[in-house]
């Protein structure tokens, strides 16, 4: 596994636990899979990573409103470090 990757992966779980407080939280890192892209071999430092995320934050929210603030919690790792996100979240 790409240091960079496991490192992002890490980073990810931290800010979604301190921000939403989840009753569950899989950070899934599919770096391996996209690999030999075109886009995995100009930025090798930028993953694709899977969330599933449960959080009473997204109660009476929106699918759409749950995933914009996931991308604002992880805004930053989103300037580089991340490629790629599939996202599952829901309320509990």
């Amino acid at each position: 596994m790409n240091l960079a990757h496991q490192q992002t992966a890490e980073k990810i779980e931290n800010l979604l636990k301190i921000r939403f407080a989840p009753i569950e939280l899989k950070v899934i890192n599919e770096s391996h899979i996209h690999a030999k892209h075109k886009e995995a071999k100009k930025h090798p430092k930028a993953g694709h990573f899977r969330i599933v995320l449960v959080s009473s934050d997204f109660v009476d929210k929106s699918l759409i409103q749950q995933h914009r603030m996931v991308y604002e919690c992880l805004a930053e790792l989103m300037q580089g470090s991340i490629h790629a996100l599939a996202l599952e979240t829901r309320a509990p």
